[in-house]
């Protein structure tokens, strides 16, 4: 029997094993001067790891003159909240804890996935989740709305049926691994990009004058693009002067014929037709909704957005 620093009770020493030997293997073949080392001087806990290069983390923590060794995982490094929940002290020191953060390591042998979720309401908490492969090859999991501490201990009472068995929570989901908050911090510090392209999708536009832009917009584009394409593949005279055209184009938008009409440089001529089409309308009484419905049915139509810009 012992007393371990990770525990409030005393246990055999079969109960609660730290030590991981899932990745054992990674450090052992790695190069030294490919890890990193962090030495914590408030807790005098050590880190080797390669961090982001790499997901895995040893720590050696030393409690009471001994060293404890423990592995990690990273699987979801997180991120801190704007409202943070803090861990309890130990010896003085908390620490912060990330929201939607993923850590795999190993406890009484076996290995486990910690987990730590927000959840807002009137009074924020953090849901801490143990889970494991059972067996029979199910997934299982503990979970405590407290503390992580609670979330390992549900875990040792269900595995090892000692009901009064205790863990560290901070040591057992990696909490005070200081570097991952510094790099959390970091990443939180620096301003976020902003999207090439903040388009709103076309089903999304509510006017329709909004749609029309958008309209007039891919035309003015495809018919730029258009004369590239032309020119590439020498639709041209011998002067390399361009002798094709683009007409017009018919898309079909969400079940909504529309085409696209791109004028002769003879902008009288397609002056005198607008009108001619504005003054047939007036005669017969044909509303500008009734010929935007005409013109739905009948693509070859111009389109009445191009009419109303006359």
């Amino acid at each position: 029997m012992f007393r371990n620093p990770l525990s409030d009770h005393e246990v055999p020493d079969n109960i609660l094993q730290f030590q991981t030997p899932i990745i054992c293997d990674y450090f052992q073949k790695t190069p030294n001067e490919e890890l990193i080392l962090v030495n914590d001087e408030n807790t005098q806990h050590s880190f080797f790891h390669n961090y982001p290069t790499s997901p895995y983390i040893h720590a050696n923590r030393v409690f009471g003159g001994k060293n404890y060794p423990q592995s990690y995982k990273i699987i979801s490094l997180g991120q801190y909240p704007t409202r943070v929940i803090y861990t309890r002290k130990e010896k003085g020191i908390n620490y912060k804890v990330p929201n939607n953060y993923q850590v795999e390591t190993v406890l009484n042998g076996l290995t486990v996935l910690c987990k730590t979720q927000y959840q807002f309401s009137r009074k924020i908490v953090v849901r801490y989740t143990v889970e494991w492969t059972d067996e029979n090859g199910q997934i299982r999991s503990s979970y405590s709305l407290s503390s992580a501490g609670a979330a390992g201990s549900l875990f040792l009472k269900e595995i090892c049926n000692k009901p009064n068995s205790r863990v560290s929570g901070t040591t057992l989901f990696g909490l005070d691994t200081s570097f991952l908050q510094q790099i959390r911090e970091i990443i939180a510090s620096q301003p976020q990009q902003i999207p090439a392209n903040r388009k709103r999708c076309f089903t999304e536009l509510t006017s329709q004058s909004q749609k029309n832009k958008r309209i007039s917009m891919i035309g003015k584009e495809i018919a730029t693009q258009t004369l590239t394409i032309l020119k590439e593949n020498k639709f041209t005279s011998s002067s390399e002067e361009i002798i094709a055209s683009l007409e017009a184009i018919i898309l079909k938008i969400n079940g909504e014929i529309v085409e696209l009409n791109f004028h002769s440089d003879n902008i009288t001529d397609f002056t005198q037709h607008l009108d001619s089409i504005i003054r047939a309308c007036d005669e017969t009484l044909i509303s500008r909704d009734s010929y935007r419905r005409l013109a739905k049915a009948v693509p070859n139509l111009i389109r009445e957005y191009v009419i109303e810009k006359r």
